[in-house]
């Protein structure tokens, strides 16, 4: 990958003690439009927070969070399922010169997440970046149901807690996982997806109760 992007006035490939706000999100930007990727939707909040700890990491979490590798297993599912702050993370990761992939992960208002899709090594093919765009579309169209058709009220900030959505999805991996709170059992309860696991997901989104 590219890491000749930059930040400020550095001429490091990467910028670690660049805190100004903005600074992360503008950089990550620049490093995927290089690519020939598109830019996930990430709330303007987190936006401001948003930091590159590592060429193609970028995160606003401190500590205690999932590593790259983590996130690429997509073992950091069962992460984003237990009482979470609200955060975003995006990074590429993978092993030898098989399988790399991005992997954006995100917790904000009722909604916790970690998507993937394969770029880089065997997913090295021109289509990639159209799967990837799709995906953080599909995204995009699931927290703009979730603004209107949900009842929790944004966490203050810094505060762990359990998000009612809570979805994981790797075409790479076969792995399309969601489960949604049910007020009346107190319990999460997985989504059954079947064979169109989007077309499932959004009909259980528009049946939520609208505010």
């Amino acid at each position: 990958m590219n890491n000749a992007a930059r930040c400020c006035d550095s001429q490091e490939s990467f910028c670690p003690n660049c805190a100004h706000p903005g600074a992360g999100y503008k950089l990550m930007q620049s490093t995927l439009l290089e690519a020939g990727l598109t830019m996930p939707p990430v709330p303007d909040e987190l936006r401001t927070r948003l930091r590159q700890d590592e060429p193609w990491l970028w995160t606003t979490e401190e500590f205690d969070r999932p590593t790259r590798i983590d996130d690429y297993l997509m073992s950091s599912y069962s992460y984003i399922t237990g009482p979470v702050v609200d955060h975003a993370t995006l990074s590429h990761g993978g092993h030898g010169i098989t399988s790399y992939a991005i992997t954006w992960r995100m917790a904000w208002g009722p909604l916790a997440f970690v998507v993937q899709s394969g770029f880089g090594g065997l997913y090295s093919d021109s289509s990639a970046p159209e799967r990837i765009a799709e995906l953080f579309e599909k995204i995009r169209a699931v927290t703009a149901i979730l603004g209107s058709r949900t009842e929790e009220s944004q966490a203050s900030d810094g505060e762990k807690w359990v998000r009612p959505i809570r979805l994981g999805v790797s075409p790479m991996r076969r792995m399309f996982e969601c489960e949604i709170w049910n007020p009346q059992t107190r319990l999460h309860e997985k989504l059954e997806v079947g064979t169109e696991p989007w077309v499932a997901l959004f009909a259980a989104l528009e049946d939520l109760p609208a505010r």
